[in-house]
């Protein structure tokens, strides 16, 4: 098999070569364990606390487009296989930001339920879209599980639907921080809702499509 067999492989017929255990490991094991590493034996001084709020901001935005993505570029197999993998990815992106929520609290000398009194006092609005999203988090962090999904039936995927309402939070809060204002938050919020759009549209007519082949003829 050569390179490029390879490559339709994966990005046409979504083969992974990656076990789903190792995936699963990195996700629930690895990452927090090497951010606690970090966040016990690393200055409160570093760089981090962005950093690992960027990468939080930008697996949230990932996640969420990848299934209208799918949609749209069907015969993009890979896209459909990392569907497979949103919850060890949702889970991953809630490391991040549960780090780069404690590293701020270290940057600050604040203990993390000080912080989120001060921002109900003390700081800006940008702290109160940040202080949401991450308890929305939370709460798809708490139920990203099957136990849960059993537990909470049909309330379980309208639970899951509250990543709609982190989204633009933790987009306004990274973009406030990075000084880009509401507008650039704006401009991604909107990409992300022209986005999904598009693929209820797509999906509406597909449906409709099946119906009618199903539909007998008069």
């Amino acid at each position: 098999m050569n390179i490029l067999d390879i490559l339709e492989n994966i990005i046409l017929k979504g083969k992974i070569y990656i076990p789903r255990w190792v995936i699963n490991s990195a996700a629930y094991y690895v990452v927090p364990g090497v951010l606690l590493v970090l966040y016990i034996f690393t200055s409160s001084t570093n760089d981090l606390n962005g950093d690992l709020g960027e990468i939080a901001k930008n697996l949230l935005l990932f996640v969420l487009l990848v299934k209208p993505a799918s949609v749209i570029f069907r015969r993009i197999g890979l896209l459909r296989t990392i569907v497979g993998y949103r919850r060890q990815l949702g889970i991953t992106t809630f490391y991040f930001a549960l780090f780069h929520f404690l590293f701020y609290t270290a940057e600050v000398g604040l203990a993390p339920p000080t912080v989120f009194t001060a921002v109900l006092t003390d700081v800006g609005a940008n702290m109160w879209y940040g202080a949401l999203g991450l308890l929305g988090m939370v709460v798809l962090y708490v139920t990203s599980n099957k136990i849960a999904q059993k537990n909470l039936g049909k309330w379980w995927k309208r639970i899951q639907r509250i990543s709609y309402l982190v989204l633009p939070l933790i987009l306004i809060h990274a973009e406030l921080m990075e000084g880009h204002g509401y507008a650039s938050a704006t401009g991604l919020i909107t990409l992300f809702a022209l986005t999904k759009g598009v693929e209820w549209f797509i999906l509406g007519q597909r449906k409709k499509a099946r119906l009618q082949k199903l539909a007998p003829d008069v």
